[in-house]
């Protein structure tokens, strides 16, 4: 963890602000799943076990799809509670699109970069590695909110730290609960693919009215 940490500090700043989009890509499969497997690997760790990549069952599979939806909705609004009490530096925001060249990129490909590579390498990182790592060393209430401190942290912007801490408990919960790690891949898919659809008004037509109306100004990622 703390290495893919450092990485990200030191290296992914600096890829991600010289390649955008590409950047971030790279940064969630170079710098993020490659060291867990890596260091899994070189430490003769079964990477099933360390990762829960165990079959889901059907019922974990419904329960994930409506958390995501539920959890996608209540994320979004209370994004914008947060910009009431703690906005978001308007020119940070305007730096961070600039360097990321999002608006001329494609939706699908916004999905597979922001969505879809999220959900298999930062979930491979803290609800895999980390949180079967310290999962026989801590209790139950200290294993997720160590988990989802670290997952909040990785982000880095601070205004972004605690809502998406409390998405790393709402995501650790569903894989300790399931004990597999692809109900989690789901429910994060679907957080960030609404955000970024919601972001680039690619909903369908009723649901932009009701989402741009509840969200204003605070709709995005």
């Amino acid at each position: 963890l703390f290495l893919c940490l450092l990485l990200l500090f030191y290296a992914g700043t600096y890829i991600q602000g010289r390649y955008g989009l590409a950047g971030v890509a790279m940064t969630q499969w170079l710098l993020f799943l490659l060291p867990t497997v890596f260091i899994l690997w070189y430490a003769r760790v079964n990477l099933r076990t360390a990762l829960s990549l165990r079959a889901p069952t059907f019922p974990s599979l419904i329960a994930a799809l409506l958390m995501g939806a539920g959890w996608a909705v209540l994320s979004q609004q209370l994004s914008v509670l947060q910009d009431w009490v703690w906005p978001f530096p308007e020119a940070l925001a305007q730096e961070m699109a600039k360097l990321m060249h999002f608006d001329d990129a494609p939706v699908p490909l916004l999905i597979l970069v922001l969505a879809l590579s999220p959900a298999i390498c930062e979930e491979c990182l803290f609800r895999g590695a980390l949180l079967s790592g310290l999962r026989k060393a801590l209790p139950t209430w200290a294993l997720f909110l160590c988990v989802a401190v670290a997952f909040g942290v990785s982000h880095l912007i601070i205004q972004r730290m605690t809502l998406t801490a409390v998405s790393g408990l709402v995501l650790t919960f569903m894989i300790w609960r399931t004990r597999s790690i692809f109900p989690g891949m789901l429910v994060h898919f679907i957080v960030n693919g609404v955000a970024v659809l919601i972001q680039t008004q690619h909903l369908p037509e009723a649901a932009l009215t009701i989402t741009n109306k509840a969200l204003g100004e605070g709709a995005g990622f």
